[in-house]
């Protein structure tokens, strides 16, 4: 049997090649990691689902979950071209500024992929009127308590029900996320009345019970 072209090139070799080349295709890197988070906004208690995704990828990749150097969800699934790793976590304080990362890796790569999620958790918003009775004196000044935890970015005080205008006001000051609690100076008689602090995070509002100041002439 003649193994030779009439080029001369072997039969043989070109059956090797030709069969060696389909398996070379089939080595395809993954696509990189991507990641999203069922909440934006988290909050201490708030049960969390980060997900992450890798396209195509022959062999199908790994798809895992790291916190620091510590692998903390290494089951992941592969369903047509697309592998996930869904990792579910509740907030707590020990998430606060946690990064975790996502890696990919399958054989045609030399290194894994990789992608981060930097967290932020914020306290849930409470306001709180340690005190809910003043008594102040006319020409005199009076500061109403005003304790906010959480994150504010907002803080707006209240007199019977109506909004206080701060800033435009030399008679209030405080009313700021940094100082929540009101400053009323110089107090007049008409100074009288409920009051109530509000702090809002732009997701979520609070307010204090009301709080009285009676003004003796």
């Amino acid at each position: 049997m003649d193994l030779k072209t009439d080029h001369g090139v072997d039969k043989l070799l070109i059956c090797l090649v030709l069969l060696l080349v389909p398996a070379v295709i089939a080595q395809v890197p993954p696509g990189s990691p991507v990641i999203t988070s069922s909440k934006e906004r988290i909050e201490i208690g708030d049960t969390i689902t980060l997900t992450c995704t890798s396209k195509r990828g022959i062999p199908a990749p790994s798809v895992k979950w790291y916190r620091g150097e510590n692998e903390i969800s290494p089951i992941y699934n592969t369903v047509g071209d697309l592998t996930t790793n869904t990792y579910t976590f509740t907030a707590s304080d020990r998430d606060q500024f946690a990064v975790y990362e996502c890696r990919v890796f399958n054989n045609v790569l030399q290194n894994p992929l990789t992608n981060t999620i930097f967290i932020i958790v914020y306290k849930p918003l409470e306001v709180n009127a340690p005190r809910l009775s003043y008594s102040a004196q006319t020409s005199n000044s009076v500061t109403l308590q005003c304790e906010v935890t959480g994150t504010a970015t907002n803080i707006y005080w209240y007199k019977s029900n109506q909004l206080l205008q701060i800033g435009s006001n030399n008679h209030f000051s405080g009313a700021s996320v940094q100082t929540p609690s009101l400053t009323i100076t110089n107090i007049a008689l008409s100074d009288g009345g409920e009051y109530a602090c509000s702090a809002t995070n732009g997701i979520d509002t609070k307010r204090s019970r009301n709080i009285v100041l009676s003004v003796q002439g």
